[in-house]
């Protein structure tokens, strides 16, 4: 009798655990879908999209909702969101910056509470600026930044795929720098005037304050950078390469050069190109990279901003006939000492590398395919997602045969 109890209850037991695993199911199968790449979506408060993109980019919207999904809900936080971007901001697909309440860790990398969706409307392969920070992972650039694709969604109305990454700036998750005078800075003849800036003595080049860790003193730490760049400037006049490798981490700026002449970047030494320096008496290091949507000569990039214009290069003499390029760079570039060092770095690192990136660019193929199909339907694009990755995979394949021949003296 006292067995038949027992088995009782433990036949009641089961059932009891049973009912709870169905429950259980239930409610996670109500709360989740099969997401094939992470979504987000925001609800705004107070506000609306029309009216944040119809205003200008640097008004903050605060206090929305933001909830970002991986197959569950990882997420949900308040954050603070407005436009970013120059150019980008004014095509049809807005990117946006958002600002937490509280430092998040989304990339595993460390905490910040800044991040930015590109919206990579000029790149229908949504692939030109991962392509471009995976090739920088290769190369072992440091703080190479990452990111994710996501479905966006804003008021439950569908942007699109966007490109979910850090913001160049001083934190654990971007430009992790520790000098309580660590400054980040970028060279900006575009759009400078939007920024604070100072103009170099030589070569006419402008330099935005992107981020100092002591805000307090950030005047003399741009002082500072400045000095050390006029240097520079005089170093490159001369032609003396042994003072250029006293002033710079010359590995670096090979390392951006290398990623510039695989990319066919149309504004590297132009805008968007950051350098940053950890401390008063640290050299100059370059990098993250940063914006390459319109790079591979992405003709959709050129002819949104209704531009006539011939492949760019990467020669010095050719930079020479665009005036808002640094050639004070070009002409580092031209200098046999540092195409020793690039040929070096891109054999140690890039070379025999393409099936590498191919098989990058077939698997976020595959993953974002279903996404990129809607996002492409979204945006009205004038062909279909395999068109675009066929036609950026083409030109990272012949771009990164032009490097190494030119790289490896091939």
């Amino acid at each position: 009798m006292k067995s038949q109890k027992n088995n009782k209850i433990i036949v009641i037991l089961i059932v009891l655990l049973l009912l709870v695993i169905g429950i259980v199911t239930l409610v996670l199968s109500t709360n989740s879908e099969d997401y094939k790449i992470p979504v987000i979506k925001i609800t705004l408060n107070g506000t609306d999209l029309n009216t944040i993109i119809n205003n200008s980019k640097n008004i903050k919207y605060s206090n929305n909702n933001f909830k970002y999904y991986d197959n569950k809900l990882k997420l949900n936080e308040k954050i603070t969101i407005k436009g970013r971007g120059n150019t980008t901001w004014m095509w049809p697909k807005k990117p946006f910056q958002i600002t937490f309440n509280k430092d998040v860790n989304l990339f595993n990398r460390g905490n910040a509470n800044k991040y930015v969706l590109l919206g990579n409307y000029a790149d229908p392969s949504l692939l030109r600026n991962h392509i471009a920070f995976y090739m920088a992972d290769i190369l072992k650039m440091d703080f190479s930044l990452i990111g994710k694709n996501v479905d966006l969604y804003i008021d439950n109305d569908y942007q699109g795929v966007y490109y979910l990454t850090n913001k160049v700036e001083i934190s654990e998750s971007s430009v992790n720098l520790k000098s309580d005078d660590a400054i980040l800075i970028e060279l900006d003849n575009i759009y400078y005037k939007d920024e604070e800036y100072i103009v170099s003595d030589i070569y006419q080049d402008h330099l935005v304050v992107k981020d100092v860790k002591n805000k307090n003193n950030k005047e003399e730490l741009f002082k500072n950078f400045m000095i050390k760049y006029k240097r520079l400037e005089e170093a490159t006049k001369n032609k003396n390469f042994d003072e250029i490798k006293s002033i710079i981490d010359v590995d670096s700026l090979a390392k951006e050069f290398i990623i510039y002449q695989l990319t066919m970047n149309g504004d590297a030494f132009r805008t968007s190109s950051f350098m940053y320096m950890d401390g008063k008496d640290d050299s100059i290091h370059f990098g993250p990279i940063w914006d390459f949507d319109r790079a591979y000569s992405n003709p959709i990039s050129k002819s949104l901003d209704n531009v006539v214009d011939k492949e760019f290069d990467f020669k010095a003499d050719d930079a020479k006939t665009y005036n808002q390029y640094s050639m004070m760079f070009w002409e580092i570039t031209e200098m046999d000492e540092f195409k020793k060092i690039c040929g070096e770095i891109y054999s140690k690192y890039m070379n025999n590398k393409i099936d590498d990136i191919v098989g990058e660019i077939n698997r976020k193929y595959k993953l974002l395919k279903e996404s990129a199909d809607k996002s492409i339907e979204k945006w009205s694009y004038l062909n279909d997602y395999d068109y675009y990755v066929k036609e950026l995979k083409t030109a990272v394949i012949n771009y990164y045969n032009t490097a190494t021949r030119v790289f490896m003296g091939i």
